[in-house]
């Protein structure tokens, strides 16, 4: 089984491989259904297979909008593009757009978005006998669903184990499209369902009804055992941290799992809460979720601001680590220190400076680099907190 991570731009890609996946999915600025992140230039997939080489792992770029006529052709030319830069494989939503790849581009794998939303055993037949090498189940479906579908096909079963779900089936609402015309199914959702709404005939009323994001960790075993061949994690415009954090758990206890090695999920649980700013359930994967899935006249995006920089470097004669900042922090914090092999400090800082070496009170500005003694070495693209504990 392997863990597939999402990353936005060139910088989380590479965290999303240190942290432990096995293989990341990016978008290209066209034909990507997250149309608002980061997404890459061609010049940039260049550099992104570059890293992915680097790493030796996998690479898989989106391209699951709806296609209509009037942008198929400008498609068809991004997919020549992309079948000569050795990326694995793309990700796509529709049979005809299958059909186009393996008959014109047969060197690229091919996934089948959850925005099919493949839900039972004949739709995963139909795109398997098509040629499709690896089928993303809808989010809608309990572990006996999938465990029936897995056993049913040779192709590879993909699952998504945590992030943002979608209040209606995926790939099927046309709310957003309806209301204000940015259409979800282009990659331009306004997230229209977690609106507050009010009623016409009494205006003291209003409601707001939206999902709270996924999080299966607790299902990582049972999958497992289904046979499911990768956990797919959401959040191709979620933080480094977030992403690094939320990858580094899954890795580890996927790891313990298959080593079967005791699971503490209280306590990984807890580090999800690290980095998580919405609330979250279990999903579909023990039946139907009911009333607490759900959040009333909430959004719930509390962002913790846990998170404050990153480890650029480590003189071992001086023993100065030098942090890039990402969030303030002062001069007394107690920080710690996370690292990609799941390793962790605990400093409380005695005096923080500047390049210079000035002693200052506080890190306050955005990607500036600041240094603190510490007295054991730790590594670049360790990850820093505040320590609230």
């Amino acid at each position: 089984m392997k863990i597939l991570a999402p990353a936005g731009d060139l910088e989380k890609l590479v965290f999303a491989y240190l942290y432990g996946a096995d293989a990341c999915y990016i978008g290209g600025e066209l034909f990507s259904l997250r149309s608002h992140a980061n997404n890459f230039s061609n010049d940039d997939l260049i550099k992104a297979v570059k890293i992915k080489k680097r790493f030796k792992k996998e690479l898989y770029v989106a391209f699951n909008v709806v296609f209509t006529e009037s942008i198929i052709d400008l498609a068809k030319e991004q997919l020549a593009f992309l079948a000569t830069i050795d990326i694995d494989g793309i990700i796509v939503s529709s049979l005809s757009m299958l059909k186009y790849v393996k008959k014109n581009h047969s060197n690229l794998k091919v996934s089948i978005s959850t925005q099919t939303s493949i839900s039972s055993t004949a739709q995963a037949l139909l795109y398997q006998e098509n040629k499709a090498d690896r089928i993303i189940l809808a989010r809608e479906l309990t572990i006996e669903e999938i465990k029936d579908i897995e056993s049913s096909v040779h192709t590879e079963v993909e699952v998504f184990i945590h992030g943002g779900v979608c209040t209606s089936y995926s790939g099927l609402c046309e709310l957003s499209k309806t209301l204000c015309n940015r259409d979800a199914n282009l990659g331009n959702c306004a997230h229209s369902c977690r609106w507050n709404y009010f009623s016409n005939f009494n205006k003291s009323i209003n409601v707001s009804i939206g999902s709270k994001d996924l999080m299966g960790i607790k299902a990582v075993g049972d999958l497992y055992y289904a046979g499911v061949d990768i956990l797919k994690i959401e959040g191709r415009m979620k933080s480094l941290h977030y992403i690094s954090t939320i990858t580094n758990i899954y890795r580890t206890v996927l790891t313990k799992i298959m080593n079967n090695d005791f699971v503490d999920f209280d306590y990984w649980i807890k580090e999800i809460n690290k980095a998580e700013n919405r609330e979250t359930f279990e999903g579909y994967f023990y039946g139907l979720p009911n009333e607490e899935s759900l959040l009333y006249n909430s959004r719930s995006e509390k962002p913790k601001q846990i998170f404050v920089g990153i480890v650029k470097s480590f003189c071992e004669k001086s023993n100065e680590l030098t942090i890039q900042q990402r969030n303030f922090f002062p001069s007394n914090a107690s920080l710690e220190f996370f690292s990609y092999d799941g390793s962790k400090q605990i400093i409380k800082i005695q005096n923080l400076y500047n390049l210079e070496g000035q002693v200052i009170d506080a890190a306050r500005h955005p990607l500036s680099l600041v240094k603190i003694i510490v007295s054991k070495k730790i590594r670049p693209y360790t990850l820093v907190r505040l320590n609230n504990e």
